[in-house]
């Protein structure tokens, strides 16, 4: 179940809903266009099965025209408060996309908690996600190489593995100490597939 419970902030909280509501990013990334000489490297994807996950940190809404922009000043006004995390399973920065659309899609910045999410900063929230089966690509390059990834994989790498995508969140791996002015990162791209 996606869980927001935040308080802090404008005083607000929103009501929970069920993860199987939470849907993913394709529509986005399948229209997109697919760079024809990608400045960045993209290893062949591995399988993985992962969750459920409960995850902590803070969601925002992105419009498609300021995505970067936004996505940014989310992660910087996480990290501020993320020291407080006392239960995170590791020092990776996850990102979660989901409920995409023509418009732009959900963004979720935080951390998987490895226990109950206890103490949280104000305007923190938490998230659930179901167990799903992904397809992993590293993608070694910068942040602002994500969007063309994503293009990438959903309109040829997948159909290139014989993969299929499903419509579930996609997840986002970054390091500990990622920052996205960092250039030769290697950032995971969990794209969840049908079994």
């Amino acid at each position: 179940m996606k869980q927001y419970l935040v308080v802090g902030l404008l005083g607000l909280m929103v009501a929970p809903a069920l993860a199987e509501e939470l849907t993913g990013c394709a529509s986005i990334y399948e229209a997109d266009p697919v760079p024809a000489n990608p400045g960045f490297a993209l290893s062949a994807p591995r399988l993985e099965q992962r969750g459920p996950l409960l995850l902590a940190g803070l969601e925002e809404p992105i419009s498609a025209e300021t995505t970067d922009r936004q996505i940014d000043v989310l992660w910087t006004r996480f990290e501020q408060r993320n020291q407080w995390i006392v239960n995170a399973e590791s020092d990776n920065r996850t990102g979660v996309c989901f409920n995409g659309g023509a418009g732009g899609f959900d963004y979720f910045a935080g951390q998987v908690l490895g226990g109950p999410a206890e103490n949280l900063p104000e305007a923190f929230a938490t998230i659930d996600l179901t167990a799903n089966s992904y397809a992993v690509f590293t993608l070694t390059g910068q942040a602002t190489d994500i969007s063309a990834a994503h293009a990438l994989i959903y309109q040829v790498k997948l159909t290139h593995a014989g993969l299929v995508a499903a419509d579930a969140p996609d997840l986002l791996v970054f390091p500990p100490g990622f920052s996205p002015a960092q250039r030769n990162v290697k950032i995971e791209l969990w794209v969840p597939v049908a079994q």
